[in-house]
């Protein structure tokens, strides 16, 4: 089964919003810029390297090919709530 939800991110910590899945699709739904990072635990909460996602420039990326044991995270960049759609297959996090 696969799952379709939207996730709110915030600038103090990452949130996890797909385990061990092999592929993720991500949609920006408000506010930005976002960073996303897939990796095999939870990022530290000052680093900010990843993909970023933007309502003024890439606003979705879809993650293919991803290997076990990695898991996607996505953290704001400003000071603001901002909402992610996700459709992945498995359960929600």
């Amino acid at each position: 089964m696969s799952y379709c939800k939207i996730f709110t991110t915030q600038k103090s910590s990452y949130t996890l919003i797909a385990g061990g899945v092999s592929g993720a699709f991500l949609q920006l739904q408000s506010g930005g810029p976002v960073v996303v990072r897939v990796a095999s635990s939870l990022p530290d909460d000052t680093d900010i390297e990843g993909v970023f996602l933007n309502l003024d420039g890439l606003a979705e990326i879809q993650l293919l090919d991803l290997e076990a044991g990695d898991n996607v995270y996505i953290r704001s960049v400003q000071d603001e709530d901002n909402r992610v759609l996700v459709l992945a297959p498995g359960e929600s996090p």
